[in-house]
């Protein structure tokens, strides 16, 4: 598992009392990745409906949605994360995303965390 790989993976939900089986994105680092069994994964969803200012949407017509392995446009849900031991998922790889989306979505992962100005 590398940054930049799309999965799917029982993606829980937020109280933990279940998953369900999603498309999501490992954002962690490859030097993370190289020393830890933790990866951090943002949740790709293919509601394009419903949105919010820390969802980014690739469509079909991008450069990068070929590799991705997606069927249909879909949300980088940038505030729905989970940090997961790899070594206990069952992970099935659809594909990868460019280095220009990994930077888009971490920029929006990191303008969710700073304070509110």
């Amino acid at each position: 598992m590398r940054q930049g790989d799309i999965l799917i993976i029982n993606f829980p939900f937020s109280d933990r009392t279940a998953g369900k089986p999603r498309p999501a994105l490992v954002i962690s680092n490859d030097r993370h990745n190289a020393r830890d069994v933790d990866r951090l994964f943002v949740l790709i969803s293919s509601n394009t409906q419903v949105r919010s200012e820390e969802d980014l949407v690739i469509e079909p017509g991008d450069p990068s949605f070929a590799a991705s392995g997606l069927k249909v446009a879909s949300v980088f849900r940038c505030s729905k994360l989970v940090n997961l031991e790899s070594t206990k998922l069952r992970a099935k790889r659809l594909g990868r995303i460019g280095q220009a989306w990994i930077g888009r979505v971490a920029d929006t992962i990191s303008a969710v965390v700073h304070p509110a100005s």
